[in-house]
């Protein structure tokens, strides 16, 4: 599972920074979600939680969401990010991103859970419900921000949201750390 951890992690990593060359991004947002499927298929072909199975189908959904951004942009390259259409878009990576991350650690606390790593999986439930929360009120400021077009309140937001990256990214390490000996295991949750 380590694997499907580390491939996890870098994806987000290419996620959360672009890198632009003028408007072409050299780094697209949908090969970084790409690497978020591919390891949560990596993590699935040792647990198959049906939890797993789930954040699969959703990164996918991410994968095509960044593309139909990417083309979005290049047709309208100074389209206007407060437009309620642009708004909305944003608002729908962050739901998606945010219920990926949820099933991913939830679909690791259930592996540790069966294998019999309560101590570890009480933890991550702890730090994610702590990130949750952080999560949802950053969300609030971010649409606060953008109603009253307040540029240092968006700029507080952000630097909220790239911690709360940073926070993920190290469960992710966290849960790449705590596993046990790698034996295919199936279960489904419906």
């Amino acid at each position: 599972m380590s694997q499907g951890y580390k491939t996890i992690f870098w994806g987000i990593i290419f996620i959360s920074f672009h890198i632009n060359l003028g408007s072409f991004q050299i780094l697209p947002g949908f090969i970084g979600w790409a690497m978020v499927a591919s390891g949560i298929s990596q993590l699935r072909t040792v647990y198959n939680s049906g939890r797993f199975k789930k954040a699969s189908v959703i990164a996918l959904i991410a994968v095509l969401h960044s593309i139909i951004g990417l083309l979005i942009t290049f047709r309208y390259p100074y389209a206007d990010n407060s437009s309620p259409f642009m708004m909305s878009w944003m608002i729908l990576i962050s739901i998606l991103e945010i219920v990926i991350e949820y099933l991913i650690i939830h679909g690791s606390v259930e592996y540790l859970y069966h294998g019999d790593d309560i101590e570890t999986a009480d933890n991550i439930v702890k730090l994610f419900r702590v990130y949750l929360i952080i999560y949802f009120v950053n969300t609030i400021l971010i649409c606060i921000a953008f109603t009253l077009y307040n540029n240092s309140l968006t700029v507080f937001a952000a630097l909220i949201g790239i911690v709360l990256r940073v926070w993920f990214l190290a469960l992710t390490s966290r849960l790449k750390n705590y596993q046990r000996d790698e034996v295919s295991t199936d279960y489904r949750e419906e």
